[in-house]
């Protein structure tokens, strides 16, 4: 029945500082070998890597700090159960700091609770031997205090004379802002910090699972949530279920720079899968099965988990309660619109898109922008099923492609103009043989498309148009009279106009087959979208 991926952990409610805490399996923690300097002196922490990121001993992040003017105290506030920060304090030593790592540890998450100045905030933690520990750089922004990587002495640079400068892949400037306000956003929006890679590949998925891989992309809801509240957002994908109709969110976190699929969410007749609000503040994602296949559901078996450092942790049920949900829309609207779907949410082409358009930075040059015209006619949403042609070609030689479509009512040419991107029918089906040929002007060297239509109705002959952006020719032979650009023309100026416009590669039609290059076209053009 699983269709979890990712950790899977028993939760622990109170760790460290907390007087409680719950059996957990654990993940591997690394002892980190790297040095650490605070204001020029070397300082040896009790520091563990876990999945790729460096964590340290909350204690000792305040021990070291202390005296500064970056200096903080930790303590256990009994009556709110929590993990209570004061800013601009001395730290009370326990005697338990500064005791360096020794050999690889287990780590669990820690669901702690933390205030600071007496307000709630957002740190990812785990509990390594009944201690929190928690990213530097975490510390480094709530703290205002510089936190600095030296790649020639491999040392981590702690300067508390200093404000803290955020990692510049993930700042997003204003043009990125301005595109990502075009997507739902579940949760502080100020606070994303999602890089250009992360976008990329948010883009990417939709187009491989949804875009290409979906048969109906347009009834998709599209939207990112902050289910963590710490700038990280899930991509959320919200579509009928396969097989049952009903909307249902498939969820996708972004860690260590790949998207992991953690749960795809279902309502069938035996097991099921969805996502929840729970009073403690956590979005819980839950999965049943039973046995009973009366359609009454007697005799549910179920199992919880909650969303931590971008993957699944597996945890006791929690009370759930979907109306403390402080956002609006609520988590739930947004995950289950119904049947007639949202006018939340974008669907998977239009956030591909504006996924892509974030990640250059907002900025969109005028082949970024024809990309994006021209994916929108390309996409599948738009009726692909239709087209039996889509190919990339630049006709005049400026540098910006034009888009050839062969669908089963014709030929269809787009092109950018004027910074609009314009349609140029090049050739109906009807009867007779009907086929499409790229063609070359044996004057001017320019490239266009020739269709060609032979027979059919009540006449004998063919017509033979020649495309091109600059100039269209129109010859045509119908029962034994010749034509040059719809003036009668004697047979000489009718093969002279022929081979002045040289036939070349076959693009499809009644008598010929080719390729359709529509997925090397999207992929073309979504290349385009971010130069």
């Amino acid at each position: 029945m699983k269709k979890t991926a990712g950790i899977s952990l028993a939760l622990a409610l109170c760790v460290g500082l907390s007087p409680m805490a719950t059996a957990a399996s654990t993940t591997q923690a690394a002892p980190n070998s790297s040095k650490i300097y605070v204001d020029g002196q070397q300082v040896q922490m009790s520091a563990y890597t876990i999945n790729n990121n460096n964590y340290f001993k909350f204690w000792d992040l305040a021990y070291v700090l202390s005296g500064s003017s970056k200096q903080f105290n930790v303590t256990w506030d009994d009556e709110q159960g929590a993990v209570e920060i004061i800013p601009g304090v001395p730290y009370i030593s326990n005697g338990q700091e500064m005791r360096p790592s020794t050999g690889t540890g287990s780590a669990s998450p820690s669901f702690n609770t933390f205030l600071y100045k007496g307000d709630e905030i957002s740190l990812t933690a785990y509990d390594i031997g009944g201690n929190n520990f928690v990213k530097l750089r975490d510390v480094g922004a709530l703290m205002d205090c510089s936190v600095e990587w030296d790649a020639a002495t491999s040392s981590i640079v702690v300067d508390t004379t200093k404000g803290y400068t955020p990692d510049a892949n993930t700042v997003l400037s204003q043009e990125a802002k301005t595109a990502l306000a075009q997507l739902t956003y579940y949760g502080d929006r100020s606070k994303c910090t999602m890089s250009q890679a992360q976008m990329k590949a948010y883009a990417q998925t939709l187009m491989d699972e949804y875009i290409n891989g979906y048969e109906t992309p347009l009834e998709t809801d599209v939207f990112l949530a902050d289910l963590e509240d710490n700038g990280n957002p899930y991509l959320v994908v919200s579509r009928p279920a396969p097989g049952v109709g009903n909307y249902a969110p498939v969820v996708y976190s972004y860690v260590n720079e790949k998207v992991q699929l953690l749960c795809d969410c279902w309502d069938g007749s035996a097991s099921g899968g969805y996502v929840s609000w729970v009073k403690n503040g956590r979005v819980m994602y839950v999965e049943w099965e039973t046995n009973d296949m009366s359609g009454y559901r007697n005799d549910m078996e179920y199992e919880h988990y909650t969303f931590f450092n971008g993957g699944l942790v597996e945890c006791g049920a929690l009370e759930e309660d979907s109306g403390s949900d402080p956002a609006k829309p609520s988590l739930y609207t947004l995950c289950y619109p119904g049947y007639q779907g949202s006018d939340l949410c974008v669907d998977a082409v239009q956030a591909n898109q504006i996924l892509l358009q974030a990640a250059s930075g907002g900025e969109q040059g005028e082949k970024s922008k024809m990309a994006a015209a021209m994916l929108a006619v390309v996409n599948p949403s738009s009726g692909s099923e239709s087209i039996l042609q889509a190919r990339l070609i630049d006709l005049n030689g400026d540098g910006m492609e034009e888009l050839f479509l062969l669908t089963y009512g014709g030929g269809t040419l787009y092109f950018w103009q004027d910074g609009t991107l314009v349609r140029k029918d090049v050739g109906a089906y009807a009867g007779g043989s009907l086929n499409w040929y790229l063609c070359r002007d044996a004057v001017t060297g320019e490239l266009g498309i020739e269709y060609s239509s032979e027979g059919g109705g009540d006449f004998s002959g063919g017509t033979n148009m020649f495309f091109y952006l600059s100039h269209t020719t129109e010859i045509d032979y119908i029962n034994g009279q010749y034509y040059v650009n719809g003036s009668q023309a004697t047979q000489a100026q009718y093969e002279a106009a022929k081979q002045s416009n040289i036939r070349g590669e076959a693009l499809g039609g009644d008598n010929q087959t080719a390729n359709d290059y529509r997925d090397e076209t999207m992929d073309a053009l979504l290349d385009m979208m971010v130069q």
